[in-house]
């Protein structure tokens, strides 16, 4: 308690979870558990793992450096970055509701998916793309990530390479 009456409580944060305190001094962001006080609002931002697929099959196939089509079916998992400034840049890109939406989440990010698969499939042979799919994988993770917003990727996994023609 302090000479004005007003109590701080703490509160508790999960390794899921991050608080936004917004008060006199400002906006911050905490990592951890924390004392508030009374005239700080707090909000809880979810910063869990966001998953989802992006498959380009049929016309949508890729086309690789010696002009074949190959489908590629590619599964992304991202979350928001655990640094603070990261965290408040996609609050205010996002908002705080968006921020944790998993559909807002796939139509931001699976756009910007297809063109590094489509990108990175035209520096490869038709026959490198699986058997250098490791470095595939890799440079399709470097061609996105500049572009995340304060996302990161946690994983991503090509599931399928099905040669299906050639021109």
């Amino acid at each position: 308690a302090t000479a004005l009456g007003l109590k701080a409580c703490y509160e508790r944060v999960d390794p899921a979870t991050v608080l936004i305190l917004q008060g006199a001094r400002g906006r911050s962001v905490s990592l951890r558990s924390r004392l508030v006080w009374p005239t700080t609002q707090v909000r809880r931002l979810g910063v869990h793992a966001h998953h989802f697929e992006v498959s380009l099959q049929d016309d949508l196939a890729v086309w690789t450096r010696d002009r074949a089509r190959v489908e590629v079916v590619a599964r992304i998992t991202l979350r928001i970055a655990r640094d603070s400034a990261q965290i408040l840049g996609v609050i205010d890109w996002l908002g705080h509701e968006r921020a944790t939406d998993s559909k807002v989440i796939r139509d931001a990010f699976a756009p910007q998916l297809e063109e590094a698969l489509h990108a990175v499939a035209s520096t490869f042979d038709s026959e490198d793309v699986y058997a250098r799919r490791l470095d595939f994988r890799q440079r399709v993770i470097e061609l996105v990530a500049p572009h995340l917003r304060g996302f990161v990727v946690d994983e991503l996994a090509i599931s399928t390479f099905q040669k299906i023609a050639a021109v």
